[in-house]
């Protein structure tokens, strides 16, 4: 292999191998039942089970040059829909991005989108499961989940995490979430450090909005950047800032879920706000949260060889994996 050739070959290799996009924080979703998960693959979407042993694939991320072993496109978001009866699959590479809808007991294919310009980087189902949203760029879609037909879209900045409550939808972008209601009207909040932590990675600049949860009574909002910086909002009349939770040290992601209360997962710590917030410190890191009427769920980061990342009840994740420290601020 001349050195021209070598060349060529090493920078034509990403286009090959589909392209990397950073803010890709929705990869892996928990089914309702707890008992398996999606998450992404080489070449396809990977089924597994709650122990993290893989089942099965979702089919062919694309069928072009698969041919070519350099050539697979990556999965760029996942979401099980409320009722579990679907899950919806973004998948992009350097030809093309996709949106699959799937029966999620038979694996069947039951519609698919393609004309979407950016990677898809995160995917909401509504609560009565009728419609699909997803941010791509600068547009968020909102698609019936019955035929795939998309149903509205609405200009936004880029996006990088989404939540549908049964009153309003939440995008997360760069340092500010934006609320948008059933009628249009729209709300913008920031969502930036007032104080730098240095000893923690915070600084007064905006950072992407990596996860948004919404309370049980729809009252409270939180949202987490990619910092651990967490800014919760009362939605009882708009959207108006009510706290703010500081990392307790370095992180770069974090996960914010409730269940009577507000729960914050940044890797190795974990929040639980009540009254006062109280931190724990555990031996693994809570890479997703889940929650159900009946259940709390979690996937555990996992370094097995050959394996998928478990699925944890978290409240037997913090009995077991979890030492109570000092309360937050």
């Amino acid at each position: 292999m001349t050195q021209r050739f070598r060349f060529l070959f090493f920078a034509a290799l990403p286009l090959l191998s589909g392209c990397y996009i950073a803010e890709l924080h929705h990869r892996r979703a928990i089914h309702p039942d707890g008992l398996r998960s999606i998450q992404p693959g080489m070449t396809a979407p990977q089924l597994v089970s709650r122990g993290g042993s893989l089942l099965t694939g979702y089919g062919l991320c694309t069928p072009v040059f698969q041919f070519i072993p350099t050539v697979y496109c990556d999965t760029s978001a996942a979401a099980y829909s409320a009722s579990g009866e679907t899950l919806a699959i973004a998948n992009y590479s350097a030809y093309h991005v996709s949106l699959q809808l799937f029966d999620s007991a038979s694996k069947r294919p039951l519609w698919s989108r393609s004309e979407f310009n950016t990677a898809i980087s995160a995917i909401a189902f509504s609560k009565d499961d009728r419609t699909v949203h997803v941010t791509s760029g600068y547009a968020l879609y909102i698609l019936s989940r019955e035929s795939g037909s998309i149903q509205a879209t609405h200009a936004i900045r880029t996006g990088h995490s989404l939540a549908v409550s049964e009153k309003a939808i939440f995008v997360g972008h760069n340092g500010s979430i934006t609320m948008i209601k059933a009628d249009g009207t729209r709300t913008e909040q920031s969502c930036v450090p007032d104080r730098e932590i240095l000893t923690s990675g915070i600084r007064s600049t905006p950072a992407e909005i990596v996860d948004i949860a919404v309370s049980e009574d729809e009252q409270s909002m939180a949202a987490i950047d990619i910092r651990g910086f967490v800014c919760e909002y009362d939605l009882s009349d708009g959207m108006r800032l009510k706290a703010a939770y500081y990392p307790h040290r370095p992180t770069f992601t974090g996960q914010v879920a409730y269940r009577n209360g507000l729960y914050i997962a940044r890797e190795q710590q974990l929040s639980q706000v009540k009254e006062t917030e109280q931190v724990y410190e555990c031996n693994q890191s809570l890479e997703e949260m889940y929650v159900t009427p009946q259940a709390f769920y979690g996937l555990v980061r996992s370094f097995e060889r050959g394996g998928g990342y478990p699925i944890v009840d978290v409240d037997v994740f913090i009995e077991r994996r979890c030492k109570a420290v000092a309360g937050g601020g």
